[in-house]
């Protein structure tokens, strides 16, 4: 992936803060995610419709099942504008969260336990290490930001994409990258994939300009 072009997910995150409410919860790069813009409200139904999930306009994330039990959201919130995808078994969810400016992107999931959302941060840290680890990242450069695109079919994989940074970066070039599969039991990295790799795979998922020269 060339530079340039590499940064084109900072600049798709950074467009989606000029638009308006009506284009909340719309899609994202694929069918897989929606759009969460800062300042609106926005409501997100599970795939089995058991659950409904609701972002606030201050990013403030509750849940409530069809019965109308609300599930404890304790202290969750995001910082628009973001993406949400849910997993195909309604049993978690993730958001690629741009902290308020959409210049970076923290990958979050959250995992609903019975009458929980939980937040697990295990599959962010182990990518962010996989990058470092292989662009060769002192401690010091960590501007890194990573991006979830999608499930596998079943919902027991994820896919996500991590960035170098342009204030702190730490890759070859500027917006050097890596895309990986990740297991979401455990946060195990299956396999990263090269960029023919990815986009032979992943082409339907991401943004069409990542893969052009």
């Amino acid at each position: 992936m060339s530079a340039v072009i590499g940064l084109i997910f900072i600049q798709l995150s950074a467009g989606s803060v000029l638009q308006p409410c009506s284009t909340s919860g719309t899609q994202a790069w694929s069918k897989q995610l929606q759009q969460v813009l800062p300042d609106c409200d926005l409501v997100s139904t599970s795939p089995d419709r058991q659950l409904a999930l609701r972002i606030d306009p201050r990013g403030r994330i509750t849940a409530t099942r069809r019965d109308g039990q609300k599930l404890d959201t304790t202290g969750l919130r995001i910082g628009p504008p973001a993406m949400l995808s849910w997993s195909p078994n309604s049993n978690a969810f993730f958001i690629d969260d741009g902290e308020g400016s959409g210049l970076a992107s923290v990958f979050r999931l959250f995992r609903i336990v019975d009458s929980r959302v939980t937040e697990d941060s295990t599959i962010h840290r182990n990518v962010l290490q996989r990058f470092r680890t292989a662009m060769k990242c002192s401690q010091a450069r960590h501007d890194q930001s990573v991006w979830g695109f999608g499930w596998s079919p079943d919902g027991n994989e994820l896919f996500l994409f991590v960035q170098d940074g342009s204030h702190y970066p730490c890759g070859r070039l500027p917006g050097s990258s890596i895309t990986c599969v990740v297991r979401v039991s455990d946060g195990a990295l299956i396999q990263q994939l090269t960029e023919t790799a990815a986009h032979r795979r992943f082409g339907a998922l991401l943004p069409p300009e990542t893969f052009h020269k």
